[in-house]
């Protein structure tokens, strides 16, 4: 049996225990295969920063473009129900990222206040994901 430095001994724990942190990830990807509906509309679900980023910004997106198009006499009718959808989605991304950061649900109703749903929001796309 060799005998090894205590740096030596650390960096192998080291290389371990990220070699471990990366099969954790693969299997937690595995085990938890997310589609749209799931991922889009589920209070339920924890959201990080990845998940949280690109349906969020879509969202934005698809309220901005129901409130320019409801001008137009043939989407009159469609539009709110697009923008019933999206408003919904984005209160489950909200949602799910405060329940991930660790703050209460109450948090959610933020979103409804303007100027203020702009701060959250920002918080909500720079705060680090919580291990």
């Amino acid at each position: 049996m060799e005998i090894q430095s205590k740096a030596e001994r650390e960096k192998i724990i080291a290389e371990l225990d990220g070699d471990l942190r990366h099969c954790e990830d693969l299997l937690s990807q595995q085990q938890n295969p997310t589609d749209l509906a799931t991922l889009y509309f589920s209070f339920s679900m924890t959201r990080n920063r990845k998940e949280f980023i690109f349906p969020s910004l879509v969202m934005l997106l698809v309220l901005f473009f129901s409130f320019e198009m409801i001008a137009l006499p043939i989407l009159r009718f469609v539009m709110p129900i697009f923008f019933a959808i999206s408003f919904w989605s984005l209160l489950a991304l909200f949602m799910g990222r405060l329940r991930e950061l660790g703050h209460r649900k109450i948090w959610v109703f933020m979103s409804l206040v303007p100027i203020v749903n702009v701060f959250l929001y920002i918080y909500l796309l720079c705060a680090p994901t919580r291990k």
